[in-house]
């Protein structure tokens, strides 16, 4: 009716960036540029399009010349925030977020912005404060409540934790995960003989986890289903036969289960204390043995152990920080009494001919097994390993969950996951897994060195 109605576009890229079509939203905001040539608005709005395509440089360019023209625009401050949290540059978030509060001291996304900068700074109970602020301001926005919940487990107050944590079925991110259920969510022991579907939460790590509780869901002898994702059903169902397993991609009848609960939800149940921890089982997944026996023959030297490596991880929002080098690990590399694996997910051809021709160092690829549609085989080639390296990927999950040693290398702050406690090096989740944490941002040197000391006291040991 109206191709120059700029105000159309506009509200156009909006509904794609809540699509996550970012680009395409991209393309809206600049139609509507061409109307409007100097809104401030609609560079932020394109700025902010750019934050959730992982462009940040275009991202700050935009919302840089939004604050130009409109110097006041706390919706442009706090998104430029974001961008700096990403780039590292905390002091810089920090004035922006402080700015942009003290200009609109009602500003509920700035608070619960600023609540996460304070909690990847470790500096929890300010952050608890602004979270607290940030939902009194605004009792509909769910995220500082989520975001509590995760400053409370970090700090191994699960009986709080918990109860904030239920509260992340309210975020729009795991509301889209239960919306097709209707049945009775379970929040209390259920009643006996009824059947319970447990779906599947976030990425295979996550799934894994929150899978570790599946023995003692198990003693309440209800009829357990469970939807998961399709590459983990082959070692579930050799690990838990008396479970359902279904593949969370394909269509479900309601009429099979009477309640229904994200795995997430379980911890509630059986993880109320850190001394509850105790119940926590060495392992809980079974590899397959057979394959695992003919890994071991291809992998064993007389004069070496074999230890399996992975250095990355492909989360959208945080890979990046969790993510190390081949040139990281070389200290490690070159210990002479290991042969070395390649646990890592994805084509590393490139990587592993590098690391041979500038170093002499061989890591051992397996062709028969793909690393990350193939997790049955997978599992089978971890338990074929002494012992793991990884950063906190989904290698680590599926290690310790087989119970095999861990020597786990996480980031000091932002992409370090609330279930790597501070202060602990043992996992309380998987007993097996060693945790190795960052004295510094980005800096892997420390850790690394403290993985060699401990493999060499290990092997010298046994």
């Amino acid at each position: 009716m109206n191709n120059n109605y700029a105000e159309a576009y506009d509200n156009k890229g909006l509904i794609l960036i809540e699509l996550e079509r970012f680009y395409e939203a991209i393309t809206e905001f600049q139609i509507a540029l061409t109307l409007i040539p100097n809104d401030y608005k609609i560079y932020n709005n394109i700025g902010f399009a750019f934050i959730g395509a992982g462009k940040f440089d275009e991202a700050l360019k935009n919302l840089n010349h939004s604050l130009q023209l409109e110097p006041s625009y706390v919706k442009a401050m706090n998104n430029r925030a974001l961008v700096y949290q990403e780039l590292l540059k905390f002091d810089e978030a920090s004035i922006d977020l402080n700015h942009a509060i003290q200009i609109d001291p009602l500003f509920a996304e700035a608070y619960n912005n600023r609540g996460i900068l304070l909690m990847n700074n470790r500096s929890y109970d300010a952050a608890i404060q602004d979270f607290k602020k940030a939902q009194e301001l605004d009792p509909d926005y769910r995220e500082p409540i989520f975001n509590l919940s995760l400053i409370y487990l970090t700090k191994l107050n699960f009986k709080e934790g918990w109860i904030y944590f239920e509260k992340r079925k309210e975020v729009s991110e795991f509301l889209k995960k239960t919306k097709y259920l209707n049945k009775i969510y379970l929040d209390q022991i259920p009643e006996s003989q009824r059947a319970i579907l447990l779906c599947s939460e976030q990425g295979l790590g996550d799934q894994i986890i929150y899978l570790s509780l599946l023995h003692e869901v198990i003693k309440w002898g209800n009829p357990i289903l469970a939807r998961i994702d399709h590459r983990l059903i082959p070692v579930l169902k050799r690990s838990f036969p008396t479970v359902n397993f279904y593949s969370d991609k394909e269509n479900f009848d309601p009429s099979l289960y009477d309640y229904h609960a994200l795995l997430g939800s379980l911890p509630q149940f059986f993880r109320g204390s850190r001394e509850s921890f105790l119940d926590q089982k060495k392992s809980f997944l079974i590899a397959d043995q057979n394959k695992r026996s003919l890994l071991r023959k291809e992998l064993t030297n007389k004069n070496k152990v074999v230890c399996g490596i992975a250095w990355k991880s492909s989360n959208e929002k945080i890979g990046h920080f969790k993510t190390a080098s081949l040139d990281d690990f070389l200290p490690i590399l070159k210990l002479p009494f290991i042969n070395f694996v390649d646990l890592q997910y994805g084509d590393t051809l490139n990587q592993r001919l590098d690391l041979k021709s500038s170093h002499g160092i061989i890591l051992n690829k397996i062709d028969g097994i793909d690393n990350f549609n193939d997790i049955d085989g997978l599992a089978s080639l971890i338990d074929a390993c002494d012992f793991i390296v990884t950063i906190s990927n989904v290698t680590a999950h599926l290690a310790g969950a087989l119970g095999k040693k861990v020597f786990l290398l996480v980031p000091y702050t932002k992409g370090k996951i609330w279930y790597w406690h501070d202060n602990l090096k043992i996992s309380l989740w998987y007993p097996s897994i060693e945790i190795f944490i960052q004295s510094e941002i980005g800096d892997w040197k420390k850790p690394i060195s403290d993985i060699k000391e401990q493999i060499i006291k290990q092997v010298d040991h046994e």
